[in-house]
């Protein structure tokens, strides 16, 4: 698990938000991503036949962000961490897992766009870097 990060000992999974009452909610509206069947539960080895359909769905891609922060803090999943930190968001929350702990982290944002809020966390890297320098 997280080969990508070999290197380095902190990886940020920084993830979209897709509110129902948003500026960006009529646009996902315009291009058709509110159609299809909608999931609420996933659960470990659900099935979903046509993964494009899925994630055109904001709720779907909701519902999956939600299952994968779920499932990364239980503990066989911590273990793989390998001494690294792993720093995820969920809605407007963040979470920082290790194989210690779970805790919640003071990136919180109200930002919807994961690229604007991957700056949150950069920043938060730096500061975290100069600090224990």
């Amino acid at each position: 698990m997280l080969s990508e990060g070999k290197d380095s000992d902190r990886v940020d999974v920084v993830f979209d938000v897709y509110r129902q009452s948003s500026i960006k909610s009529a646009e996902r509206e315009l291009r058709g991503e509110s159609d299809g069947l909608t999931f609420k539960n996933l659960a470990v080895g659900q099935k979903v036949k046509q993964f494009n359909s899925f994630l055109q769905n904001g709720n779907n891609k909701t519902s999956l962000v939600k299952f994968v922060v779920e499932q990364w803090p239980k503990t066989p999943n911590r273990d793989k961490l390998n001494n690294k930190e792993l720093y995820v968001t969920c809605g407007n929350q963040c979470y920082k897992i290790t194989e210690e702990a779970v805790e919640e982290e003071d990136l919180r944002s109200e930002q919807e766009e994961a690229d604007t809020r991957l700056l949150l966390h950069v920043q938060h890297a730096a500061n975290e870097k100069r600090y224990r320098s």
